[in-house]
């Protein structure tokens, strides 16, 4: 038995110059149809899920240019439930990112690839990948497009290199656009115009609805809000610290957290900071899928630049996103619904190559409590339907000189122009900026409220009428009490951004100051209660005795 093995043109991801057509005759050279007439056709999009849901506004192009055709589309195995139910798609390959670059693994996928003879492969990223392109030049398809972008995934000799192996280049115009506009250009540069207003989607099925509904009513709870503190990639994170300051601002709310099952001690973690009642750890409880019908149940989103981020968007619920500068005007904000928090720095666009070398990046963490809650409290003033653009508010903070030795730049907001979206400079206070010492406060005053209601609001504007008032942070413990100095502490935290409320069951008083120690931010710590009333300049000449 004759057992050579030889090495096909297909084994060997090999493009012939001669090919058959679908009657079996040969032809050397390039025989193209016109787009219209291609009846199998590969879309490669192998990036990730926020990338993909972005990348959803222009789905219907594709079906409007191939109306009779089959069009298939390679994803990461991870995306790939969020395009089951899309109507513009026939068939889903998928790959795991995490063997792809195995050679016998990638093999497997374009051997899948080339079995369907495409008679035309897109490639439609800005930003290609090496694997990318691996994937979409040895697919077999009899012709090849992609957008001529930029090299932040691939050197410029490889670029090039690979650029002469595509049929079509599509131009990008020069400069940063935002990702949405990036996929109306390529659409236009094959002859199909996308109106601006073609949003971002995310299809459903009921069974991901039903499991949602069923999910917030064995926790007894409907329309929360759901934050996803956690990136991908832990420079894009925001720090957990302020999370639990952010949460404990909002202690009536139902907050549930929305996470892959890796974040779910972090979580836990969050909730243990925070003394928050209401939170409930969803970290990998959800598919993907759920995730995105989970969005559709809830009144609020608050997180940071990631994928439900993005499902948010597509569910167009109001969500406020911390964004860092990585990618700084590119992938947010493109929808009304948004309200944007960044602190725009003279480093932004680095493609997240951090020259400080830390996680997360220092133009994320220097996004304050404050300016966060002011955020939270603009978007949902605000109605979607009354918004014409999204919203940008400007952490003004500059770094801190001695740990980053980086000057901030001013804020330039000619990014946004194209967007129309509205900028609002948020200069924050100089409590919330945090010391060369370390702290983010000099002092830190502890109220012990239980029953206290009649006292609350006067011992409040006591202290907020500190001489040093901007360096004093005020934090409400409720031990259980069975008055209303809730509604009191909240109305006072609308107009100022150091206040903290902690609720907690009825605790002795010794405990109570030690959580409140546990949650101080301050240099020193003082005692006030509700029923004191100090000098104008008291604490200011107490703190100065220490210094």
């Amino acid at each position: 038995k004759d057992t050579a093995q030889v090495n096909t043109v297909k084994s060997q991801h090999i493009t012939p110059i001669a090919r058959t057509d679908a009657d079996d005759r040969w032809y050397f050279g390039s025989r193209h149809a016109s787009l219209s007439d291609c009846k199998k056709v590969l879309i490669v999009r192998p990036d990730a899920i926020g990338d993909f849901v972005i990348f959803s506004n222009i789905l219907p192009g594709f079906r409007s240019l191939h109306p009779e055709a089959k069009i298939t589309i390679l994803l990461q195995e991870a995306v790939a439930q969020l395009a089951q139910d899309c109507p513009y798609i026939d068939e889903i390959i998928t790959f795991k990112e995490s063997r792809i670059r195995d050679a016998q693994y990638r093999s497997e996928v374009l051997s899948q690839l080339q079995s369907r003879h495409f008679d035309i492969a897109y490639h439609p990223v800005y930003s290609r990948s090496e694997i990318g392109d691996a994937l979409t030049l040895q697919s077999g398809a009899a012709r090849k497009i992609t957008f001529n972008g930029d090299n932040s995934n691939l050197s410029p000799q490889l670029k090039n290199n690979n650029d002469k192996s595509y049929d079509v280049l599509v131009p990008a115009s020069p400069g940063v656009l935002l990702e949405t506009q990036r996929n109306r250009e390529f659409m236009k540069g094959l002859g199909v115009d996308i109106p601006a207003s073609q949003g971002t989607s995310v299809w459903l099925n009921q069974n991901d609805d039903n499991y949602v509904v069923e999910l917030l009513k064995g926790l007894d709870i409907n329309s929360p809000v759901v934050i996803s503190p956690f990136a991908r990639f832990g420079i894009k994170d925001w720090p957990i610290e302020k999370w639990a300051q952010l949460l404990s601002y909002y202690p009536d709310e139902n907050i549930v957290i929305c996470a892959g099952p890796e974040d779910y001690e972090r979580a836990q973690e969050l909730i243990a900071l925070s003394s928050h009642g209401h939170i409930y750890n969803l970290a990998g409880k959800t598919t993907l899928s759920q995730t995105a019908a989970l969005m559709g149940r809830c009144k609020l989103y608050v997180g940071v630049d990631t994928g439900p981020a993005h499902m948010a968007i597509a569910a167009n619920i109001p969500n406020v996103v911390l964004m860092g500068g990585g990618h700084f005007g590119r992938f947010m904000p493109y929808s009304p619904s948004t309200t944007m928090v960044y602190c725009k720095v003279s480093c932004a666009n680095c493609n997240w190559r951090c020259r400080f070398g830390v996680k997360p990046a220092p133009c994320l963490t220097q996004i304050s409590v404050p300016t966060v809650i002011r955020a939270i409290n603009t978007c949902v003033s605000q109605p979607i339907s009354r918004r014409k653009e999204p919203l940008v508010i400007t952490e003004t903070a500059p770094y801190e000189a001695a740990a980053y030795r980086i000057k901030e730049a001013e804020p330039d907001n000619s990014i946004f122009a194209a967007t129309g979206a509205q900028t609002s400079q948020i200069a924050e206070s100089q409590a919330s900026r945090t010391s060369e010492t370390g702290h983010r406060y000099l002092v830190s005053a502890i109220v012990s409220a239980y029953n206290s209601e009649k006292y609350i609001r006067g011992c409040l504007e006591d202290l907020e009428n500190q001489t040093i008032a901007d360096k004093l942070e005020i934090i409400v413990i409720d031990s259980g009490s069975q008055q209303n100095e809730a509604a009191i502490v909240k109305e006072f935290q609308q107009r100022y951004g150091n206040i903290k409320y902690i609720h907690t069951e009825r605790e002795t008083i010794y405990s109570a100051w030690n959580r409140a120690i546990k949650a101080a931010s301050g240099k020193y710590i003082t005692n006030a209660n509700t029923d004191d009333r100090h000098y104008k300049d008291a604490i200011e000449k107490l703190a100065m005795a220490l210094e």
